[in-house]
């Protein structure tokens, strides 16, 4: 994969075709097939629904064998699919339906087949196997659910409620045994006081996910009856403890065996919004930049906040080791700030300390509003992930009158469809002065750069109609191509 900080501007592409057709990065060379559109939406009696990978890239969305994924739908349902052979296959669910029984599913990271969730009326936590088709409850919870469920890899499962996003007040435990509830407003866990460090009890529940290993909750906090402290706590479960991260944590984040993530700097070091940073959810050790050397020029300032770039980060390939994280990166649609690399791009960023950043593929979609995001999330095996995209705004209307959004499938292997690092494009000589030529002289060039056609007729077009004026084609670079002409001979 292209590994070099050059800015690649999205050439045009043909428009995708139906679900199952593949295209491939005319720039990054990884393939990328269609896994849903509105022809399915039409089949199932909404014209006009969108698709997506999901609201979160944390979400564990793949199956532990990588040969299945579930996407999620405009009407909060999701649909399961199978991956062989490089084509997308709809997996029948129970009573003959395409949608999976469960509100806020994941996969195992165990078992293929499990799915956790909760049950559709969000009253207990429950498992769904995809090969028998059964449902089956885990265990009742006090108060109705709110949010997706996390499972780690030993099969523990959180997931929040007595209230909805950001009002909820418990955070919900399976340990496979028991549950265990957290009240975020007393400070006490299944009725008991908690240790905790930097703690403000009070506080409302956004979100809350597993590490892998399953000891570690880590809950997104929103002022409710008070600020926690921080808008990350840890709640420990083997030390059974809760604890505040930085008060000025920043940034999407996610999780993986013992470590977290998340999209902010280092302490002391340069600020970038394409920066990432490392830690031992245990407080072991301090942040560390996973890049070394920021982008260059800097981010212009930003007073309106209309600059800039966000990300979503996925791990789920994360196996204790130095896995590379995927970076879903985007951008308003109408920020007029001046591109750079890794711009709207997926990227796998090396966890190593390298600092190398693969860039996997322009996901082309642009950010109007929440669901326009591209919330990749990777598989278990790392070679591939899916991701949200409305392809420019090229799908149609969708039900609330925006832009209609598909889910796509990016293989995290290919071969760059250009050099990866392009050389300089040598400056126009001036032509000298009409004197007597001499024929031991060297010749000299003009250089001109146009812009590359999207098709190969007119592509051959340019070329020839340059070719009239004396001008040879060099090469195309990203979305130019280079013509020389002989000035001198």
């Amino acid at each position: 994969m292209i590994t070099d900080r050059n800015v690649y501007t999205e050439p045009q592409i043909t428009p995708p075709g139906k679900a199952g057709t593949s295209y491939i990065d005319p720039i990054f060379g990884t393939k990328i097939t269609r896994i849903t559109d509105g022809e399915f939406s039409q089949s199932i009696g909404r014209p006009g629904r969108s698709w997506v990978s999901g609201s979160s890239a944390e979400q564990n969305t793949w199956a532990k064998d990588s040969s299945a994924f579930i996407v999620q739908g405009g009407g909060g349902e999701w649909v399961p699919f199978a991956w062989n052979d490089g084509q997308p296959r709809r997996i029948p669910t129970a009573e003959g339906t395409w949608f999976v029984p469960l509100h806020g599913p994941a996969f195992s990271y165990n078992d293929p087949q499990i799915l956790f969730g909760q049950s559709q009326d969000n009253k207990s936590l429950s498992v769904y196997n995809l090969s028998t088709k059964k449902l089956t409850a885990l265990v009742s919870l006090p108060a109705p659910a709110a949010g997706e469920v996390s499972p780690s890899a030993n099969d523990r499962i959180v997931t929040y409620g007595n209230g909805g996003q950001d009002r909820a007040t418990h955070v919900y435990l399976w340990d496979g045994a028991a549950l265990r509830v957290l009240d975020t407003l007393a400070g006490k866990v299944d009725e008991k006081s908690i240790t905790s460090t930097g703690i403000t009890w009070g506080f409302g529940v956004h979100n809350v996910r597993l590490d892998k290993s399953g000891r570690f909750a880590v809950i997104t906090t929103a002022e409710l009856q008070a600020k926690a402290g921080s808008p990350i706590v840890v709640w420990d479960l083997e030390q059974n403890s809760v604890r505040a991260l930085e008060p000025a944590f920043s940034g999407h984040k996610v999780g993986g065996f013992g470590k977290l993530i998340n999209q902010d700097v280092a302490p002391n070091t340069t600020w970038d919004d394409m920066q990432f940073v490392i830690r031992n959810l245990d407080g072991s050790d301090s942040r560390k930049n996973l890049i070394p050397s920021v982008l260059t020029p800097p981010r212009k300032p930003s007073p309106r906040g209309q600059l800039g770039q966000d990300s979503h980060l996925s791990w789920n390939n994360h196996n204790g080791g130095n896995e590379p994280v995927l970076v879903s990166a985007y951008r308003d649609a109408d920020n007029p700030d001046s591109f750079r690399a890794w711009d709207n791009e997926l990227l796998l960023v090396a966890t190593d300390g390298s600092g190398v950043v693969q860039r996997v593929c322009h996901h082309r979609t642009l950010y109007k509003s929440f669901w326009d995001g591209p919330h990749a999330v990777i598989s278990s095996d790392g070679l591939k992930a899916i991701f949200s995209s409305n392809m420019g705004m090229t799908l149609g209307q969708g039900e609330d009158g925006g832009s209609r959004q598909d889910v796509w499938l990016v293989e995290l292997t290919g071969s760059p469809r250009i050099p990866p690092d392009p050389e300089p494009i040598p400056k126009p000589t001036p032509t000298p002065t009409p004197d007597p030529v001499d024929s031991s002289v060297s010749p000299q060039y003009v250089y001109e750069a146009r812009p590359w056609p999207a098709t190969e007729s007119a592509q051959l077009q340019l070329i020839n109609d340059m070719g009239a004026k004396g001008y040879r084609w060099l090469q195309t670079i990203a979305n130019a191509a280079y013509f020389e002409r002989v000035v001198q001979k």
